[in-house]
């Protein structure tokens, strides 16, 4: 069975508050045999096999409405909320929101495979909402510095909580680097991570 190690740079619309969510668009997927940062020049990006594509999708955490347009609400009168599909609405402060991204590999299986997913400057991570389909490790870093990696979470006082320096100063980082551990060929993998904009 054929694997390879790649590293695959995803490149995500920055939002800004308010947000046009229009904007968002399907992120497009860089692979290397060669997986290091120094490889993944746009030189590189352009020759590389699309073995790996990658599919955005962003909704927003909204009341449900019902057919007539109003809210629907639970049993203590409050309105339900759900995430849904944005569609030509804008995001405002205060709003959270997900992004589901779909890597789809239709080439060889890979292994380790590494994806830089963009945290938009005008929203904040909400770290204990990053998820993926399978095995995967999770850092946060900075597209000016490939060196600087931190883990998402670290253990403090025996209990697992966001790492300290991301809390401190969530603006040094503006990458939620996935390391992914397998995808075999035809398969797909999925990571999703909610943000609140500014």
């Amino acid at each position: 069975m054929s694997t390879s190690r790649l590293l695959a740079l995803i490149a995500l619309t920055a939002l800004a508050a308010p947000v046009a969510a229009q904007d968002s668009a399907d992120p497009a997927v860089a692979t290397s045999e060669a997986a290091t940062p120094e490889a993944a020049t746009p030189e590189a990006a352009a020759s590389a096999p699309a073995a790996v594509a990658a599919a955005l999708t962003v909704e927003v955490l909204k009341p449900e409405l019902d057919e007539a347009g109003q809210p629907v609400l639970d049993a203590s009168g409050q309105p339900v909320l759900a995430f849904q599909p944005v569609e030509g609405a804008a995001l405002l402060p205060g709003d959270e929101f997900r992004y589901h991204v779909v890597l789809d590999n239709q080439g060889p299986e890979v292994e380790a495979m590494e994806v830089a997913l963009d945290l938009p400057a005008g929203a904040r991570l909400l770290p204990e909402s990053v998820t993926a389909s399978g095995e995967a490790g999770f850092e946060l870093g900075a597209a000016a510095d490939p060196a600087l990696r931190e883990p998402l979470f670290v253990e403090m006082g025996g209990a697992r909580v966001p790492n300290p320096l991301w809390v401190e100063a969530p603006e040094r980082f503006d990458q939620l680097r996935v390391e992914i551990e397998r995808i075999a060929s035809g398969a797909t993998a999925t990571v999703t991570y909610h943000l609140v904009v500014r």
